[in-house]
């Protein structure tokens, strides 16, 4: 039975939504452990308040263990999660099931299951990316690189100087990440359809119980926050990218011209040319920008010029979402390992190209002359006549990571997603009262 079965929609028609259904349930799927998670954490704060009868309470939330444990299939008839679960608590429990979605829309479970996701799968982005910062903080790294601006070789670098930028935009990035969650973090359950609820501002057991909130009063504002969530992180998750794909094609170029090498499970043969070793791993990592950025337009185009209440072409912003993410957190699961096999192979400032010592020179003629212009102008002259330019090892440029800090951001997702385990511990406790 379709949860809106017995409303004033007849259920006996051809249904024109089943080809969106059909692409919804495998996302459904990766969502149904945060169905049951959360309706086990509302159960017990409807107990703790006397909403329902003992009985009725225990029978549900021993069903939402069982389930939570097998993990049941989504069908088409099903349609997603939220009816998948009521079905199979009904067919435990009988009438004593009736009440497994008592005063819940689809809306705020929907925006539950999303957050939950969202702060699973963001703790694993954000261990990762800091899992690459102290995997460069523990190489001591030697070598030196062209310094490029407008793809064309610019000053020279030190392996060191470039390896601490990494460190510096990835950190950034976990702040970054952090803060939109945060941002949209509350707990949605309470809502109703948006307009109102007898849940409204009451949830705080179920609050504690997931870690998650604050618990809001105000309907309206609270479901207006699912759009906002799916934005903010999709976009920043994008922005993540994005730095990313910089770095990528950093590397691309390097190993192209001989500055780095990589090893071989970063790279792939040519399916013609026996003389190739292709980056593609690091290409692949381009291609994950594009994607996010395409999900974080969507989310915005999604929701502009809507009303403020719940939309059904949100579900496909949901959907895409949802794979941006699981993609994203699968693609960088190699980066610290990416990171810590990089090797620098030149150490020689003679392996450099040598006009891209041209601005030190210039740095080093103005300390003698006192004009800056003059000494530019001096310098171009040399490279012109190929009167030859001094070759010199750049300073190293550091600016330290604060891993503490963002450790710090790291345990808040873990004891968060420990919450719940804890809770289902409380809920067996509470079945032998």
């Amino acid at each position: 039975m379709k949860l809106w079965a017995g409303g004033v929609q007849p259920a006996d028609r051809r249904d024109s939504t089943e080809t969106f259904v059909k692409h919804d349930i495998e996302v459904e799927i990766s969502l149904l452990k945060y169905e049951i998670l959360s309706l086990i954490a509302y159960h017990l704060d409807l107990a703790q308040r006397g909403v329902m009868e003992k009985d009725e309470s225990k029978c549900v939330i021993e069903a939402l263990i069982r389930l939570l444990e097998e993990r049941p299939d989504i069908d088409i008839d099903q349609e997603d999660a939220h009816t998948t679960v009521e079905n199979a608590v009904i067919k435990r429990c009988g009438k004593l099931g009736h009440n497994v979605r008592l005063y819940l829309s689809r809306n705020e479970q929907v925006h539950s299951n999303v957050l939950m996701f969202t702060i699973e799968r963001c703790s694993g982005i954000i261990s990762r990316l800091i899992e690459s910062i102290r995997t460069i903080q523990t190489r001591d790294v030697k070598g030196l690189l062209p310094g490029t601006t407008h793809f064309m070789p610019a000053m020279p670098l030190t392996a060191a100087t470039y390896a601490n930028y990494i460190q510096n935009v990835l950190a950034i990035s976990v702040k970054s990440l952090n803060s939109a969650i945060d941002s949209a973090s509350i707990l949605p359950y309470g809502y109703g359809s948006g307009y109102g609820s007898p849940n409204s501002g009451k949830l705080k057991a179920m609050s504690d119980l997931l870690g998650i909130g604050p618990v809001l009063t105000n309907p309206v504002f609270a479901s207006s926050l699912y759009p906002i969530l799916i934005t903010s992180v999709s976009s920043t998750i994008s922005q993540i990218s994005i730095t990313i794909s910089r770095i990528a094609m950093d590397l691309i170029e390097y190993y192209r011209d001989g500055y780095i090498s990589l090893p071989s499970e970063f790279t792939t043969g040519s399916s013609l040319m026996p003389n190739k070793r292709n980056p593609d791993y690091i290409e692949l990592l381009q291609g994950i920008a594009s994607l996010s950025s395409s999900v974080s337009v969507l989310s915005m185009m999604t929701s502009m010029n809507k009303t403020s209440g719940y939309h059904r072409d949100f579900q496909m912003m949901k959907d895409s979402y949802v794979c941006m993410v699981n993609y994203v957190y699968e693609a960088i699961s190699w980066l610290p390992d990416l990171f810590g096999s990089i090797e620098f192979t030149v150490k020689d400032p003679e392996k450099l190209p040598e006009s891209i010592f041209a601005t030190g020179n210039a740095w080093d003629e103005f300390s003698s002359t006192h004009d800056w212009k003059e000494s530019y102008i001096d310098t171009g002259r040399k490279l012109r006549e190929n009167s030859g330019l001094k070759r010199y090892m750049p300073d190293d440029y550091i600016d330290p990571v604060d891993l503490g800090y963002l450790e710090i951001i790291r345990s808040r997702y873990d004891e968060v997603v420990k919450k719940w385990v804890d809770m289902i511990e409380k809920a067996k406790r509470y079945l032998d009262e």
